[in-house]
């Protein structure tokens, strides 16, 4: 009897272990098939679509540098060189009149051309037809005086169709192919009109640019596919294989690669240039990687469950024997039976009932912070991840917008969340709102809407807002799909908004869309006036320095720049004042107690930024000021005691020079500066008041005369009576009646 109760407790425990195993494997098996099925039909879908998408952003981006590196440059050659400023006077010279028998001019014109071929490697040459003096240049810098048609014709080859094509359509300017010279290739050119002035165009200049197919290599792979380029009314411009029946997508399509007669094709379309870019590939040659990479990952799938197989073996069997041997060391210490007895098992799950309870209610109040990190993932991580459950009920729309609202009084810290969230149930309303704390003063909310109603949702929540918040600010992102990580794009975008809150400080309601951050200038000409303001520095001149921050400023928040260089600008503004400083032996911590290359980047907005900016510079005009006071009364004691122990021998400025160690020139600016005359007139008038004291004390006119250095007494006497009026005889004789 005892034999057979252990024989079925060893059964038991195997056919315990045995389901376990079963399970397990049957788990696998399932969650295999469903890898596969998804990796398949989801996963493959979602990397083929980013596979193309990342190809075609590259093949994209390489159309558009081959329109703006070379086709642009072409399009810029009237505006830099052929515009009627002063540097282009060499070039547009020939328009005027003729250069035949000027050397000068010729080779000033050949000169200007060769800058132009410098300037721009992707030109293989620039032909010019001067119409009014029949002069032509071609490949920059050859210059012809063609004496009839046929001549012109010869020089240049183009010249007959382009009239032919400006005569019956006005088509200006012209873009075409056709052999140039003694090329084998057809090249690309490019044929303008321009300078004209009446409508007889008798002066005006033909220009044609001509570029080279190989310069494309450059920006794209012209062996790994076909580039193909076509003007605004579809002519075919330049094709780098001779492909007769294949078709070219509208240029009016969708943007993306297409699939053609097996081929992967791409578009881009200049609004600039008029042209159209097409990039074909072989659909085998592009799939490549993408293939490459796929069977890897599946060889990896199948590893991985072989490797899933073998660890679940391992593991089932030491979970076996560890339960096992771990039960019977419970039972000894706690006295519990192995048995089927309920009173000993449903105490321990009496106990273990409670515990589960216990974490439950842990888990029901901590249900709103986990509700509120749902949301913070779906703004940080967008499509990366499942949306969590308890978001679903709301994820039901077809758009989303993301807004911030900026609470400059408030702490949203302390706001209740719960309570906020509890007033805009899933489907009760026009849309749904998520809402989640950003920071301690900004709060994210996540409008979800159907397509097309956006203006009337945004018009009742900021009514809705009106009513709940006072004095806040509101930022909306870019409207997006709600699938596909749309909720993080438009997050992306309303942040990128929420930076120009530092620019339009009195604008409660910011607008991604409206603020046009993809046309927004990242450059622009403040050099000049960051040289007037060192100027003021220099002059100590307060009023303008102000007034040209205000302009800066005024620049910022109507000059259409990105955040990016308005506070690159600033920062450069700062580093300024405080060379400045440094120059004129400032240090900013003895004068502010702080250091304002870090202190500025703490201010909130530009108005502020304004205001601080001004009292910085009142104060730094203000040292400097004082500093060369102080520099320039020490310097004036220096100048009148030079010319008190000196005036009497032979004083010149350049003594005065070599006693300051300062050159003459500076010298005299410095004499000026701090006397307030010039230094002839002042030695003139020490030395006439000096001749007055000798006169007075009983010197001759010629002792005197020699004593300050006068050439003669003659001149003495002439100098004396031009300033007093009289001859130092009559000076003197004046003086002794005076005393009586």
């Amino acid at each position: 009897m005892i034999k057979h109760w252990k024989h079925n407790k060893k059964s038991l425990h195997l056919s315990i272990a045995s389901t376990i195993l079963w399970i397990n494997l049957c788990s696998i098996i399932i969650v295999t098939f469903f890898n596969y099925y998804v990796f398949h039909h989801r996963s493959a879908k979602v990397y083929q679509e980013s596979f193309i998408n990342y190809n075609t952003t590259l093949t994209n981006l390489a159309l558009k540098n081959i329109d703006q590196q070379i086709i642009q440059s072409v399009l810029q050659l009237q505006q830099l060189y052929f515009s009627p400023i002063q540097e282009n006077e060499p070039i547009l010279l020939p328009k005027k009149h003729s250069i035949r028998d000027s050397s000068k001019d010729i080779m000033a014109l050949a000169r200007e051309m060769q800058k132009i071929s410098r300037s721009n490697p992707y030109i293989a040459g620039i032909d010019l037809y001067y119409e009014a003096t029949n002069t032509v240049v071609t490949n920059f810098n050859k210059i012809h005086f063609p004496a009839d048609k046929q001549q012109i014709n010869r020089y240049l080859p183009w010249y007959k169709s382009y009239q032919d094509i400006y005569r019956e359509n006005k088509q200006n300017p012209v873009w075409t192919t056709q052999k140039v010279y003694l090329e084998k290739e057809p090249l690309l050119l490019y044929i303008n009109r321009i300078s004209g002035l009446n409508q007889s165009n008798d002066d005006d200049i033909i220009l044609c640019a001509y570029l080279k197919p190989e310069s494309f290599s450059d920006y794209i792979d012209q062996s790994a596919g076909n580039l193909f380029i076509t003007a605004g009314n579809n002519q075919l411009l330049y094709s780098s294989d001779a492909w007769e029946d294949f078709s070219l997508p509208d240029p009016k399509a969708s943007p993306g690669i297409q699939e053609i007669d097996d081929f992967m094709v791409s578009l881009v379309s200049s609004p600039t240039s008029g042209l159209n870019y097409y990039y074909a590939m072989d659909s085998t040659g592009f799939y490549r990687d993408y293939t490459s990479v796929s069977h890897i990952l599946l060889f990896s799938f199948f590893l991985s469950i072989v490797f899933n197989v073998v660890m679940l073996l391992v593991i089932t069997y030491y979970n076996h024997t560890t339960y096992h041997n771990r039960v019977h060391i419970l039972s000894k210490n706690t006295g519990i039976p192995i048995d089927h007895s309920a009173k000993s098992f449903d105490r321990s799950l009496n106990l273990l009932e409670k515990e589960i309870l216990k974490l439950s209610e842990e888990a029901d109040s901590s249900r709103n912070l986990n509700f509120q990190a749902a949301i913070r993932n779906e703004l940080l991580n967008g499509a990366s991840r499942h949306p969590d459950d308890s978001l679903l009920p709301w994820l039901t729309r077809e758009s989303c917008c993301v807004t911030l609202i900026s609470l400059p009084n408030a702490d949203i810290a302390t706001m209740p969340m719960e309570e906020l969230q509890e007033d805009y149930p899933p489907g009760q309303k026009a849309y749904d709102a998520l809402f989640t704390p950003v920071d301690a003063q900004t709060l994210a909310t996540i409008l979800l809407f159907d397509n097309g109603c956006f203006e009337q949702v945004r018009t009742d929540f900021i009514s809705e807002m009106d009513s709940r918040f006072k004095g806040y600010r509101m930022i909306s992102g870019s409207i997006a799909p709600l699938v596909g990580g749309g909720v993080f794009c438009s997050y992306q975008s309303a942040t990128e908004a929420a930076r120009y809150q530092y620019i339009f400080t009195q604008d409660r309601f910011l607008s991604y869309e409206l603020l046009h951050i993809d046309r927004r200038k990242n450059d622009g000409s403040h050099l000049k006036l960051f040289d007037a303001v060192q100027k003021d520095i220099n002059n100590t001149n307060l009023l303008d320095l102000q007034l040209h921050l205000e302009m800066l400023v005024t620049s910022f928040k109507s000059g259409n720049y990105t955040i990016d260089y308005c506070q690159a600008t600033l920062r450069d503004l700062v580093t300024l004042l405080y060379r400045s400083m440094s120059q004129n032996q400032l240090d900013t911590w003895i004068i502010f107690g702080y250091d304002i290359r870090s202190y500025y980047k703490t201010i909130k907005n530009i108005d502020d930024f304004q205001t601080w900016c001004g009292s910085i510079c009142e104060m730094i005009v203000k040292q400097i000021h004082q500093r060369r006071q102080s520099v320039d009364d020490g310097l004036r004691l220096k100048i009148l005691h030079l010319i008190d122990e000196y005036l009497e021998k032979d004083i010149t400025l350049d003594l005065l020079a070599d006693k300051l160690q300062i050159r003459p020139n500076t010298a005299s600016r410095l004499f000026r500066q701090v006397i307030g005359m010039g230094y002839t007139d002042y030695i003139k008038s020490r030395k006439l008041k000096r001749a007055e004291e000798l006169i007075t004390q009983g010197y001759s006119v010629k002792d005197t005369a020699e004593k300050l250095g006068y050439g003669s007494a003659q001149y003495f006497i002439k100098v004396f009576k031009e300033n007093y009026g009289m001859t130092p005889h009559q000076y003197k004789k004046a003086k002794k009646q005076e005393n009586g």
